[in-house]
């Protein structure tokens, strides 16, 4: 397992399982290992990357940590076009996902903080699709990009 706080941990466990169970795409065989990423949380955040086969997970949570705090985990492979969000408890439970996943105003996700604290605006749009709905930034040129690939630097204006 990689080193992060127990919480963190079930989090990414909880929403693997999820994932596998459900969805069944954007995530690596059982077995297959997960690579911790370092990165740069905003202010009043913060965040873990993990990375296998394509996938990163990102769980980011407001610091400090309470009972009550909520982690929020984006699964993304630019790849296979995936951009999933959930919202998981401390006792690893997942309690929403989707929209709902990244619109609980105590959240008020890491990527949404860096996107706006960047002098942007955060939406959440519809994706081509017709079912998806992936966070994303909106640059002063009206151009976007998602707001968790923005924030790890893999896009912007």
């Amino acid at each position: 397992e990689p080193s992060a706080p127990q919480e963190v941990i079930a989090a990414r466990r909880v929403v693997i399982n999820f994932m596998r169970d459900g969805a069944g795409e954007c995530v690596p065989a059982q077995g297959v290992s997960w690579d911790a990423l370092p990165g740069e949380a905003p202010g009043g955040f913060d965040v873990y990357r993990f990375d296998s086969e394509g996938c990163v997970m990102t769980i980011s949570y407001p610091q400090p940590a309470t009972p009550e705090t909520l982690y929020h985990v984006t699964v993304h492979n630019s790849e296979i076009g995936c951009c999933w969000q959930a919202n998981v408890d401390t006792e690893g439970e997942i309690v929403a996902t989707g929209l709902d996943a990244g619109m609980l105003p105590e959240l008020s996700n890491a990527a949404a903080a860096y996107c706006e604290e960047q002098g942007y605006t955060y939406l959440v749009e519809e994706l081509p699709d017709g079912g998806k709905q992936c966070g994303m930034c909106v640059f002063d040129d009206g151009e976007s990009c998602n707001a968790w690939m923005y924030f790890q630097g893999l896009c912007g204006p």
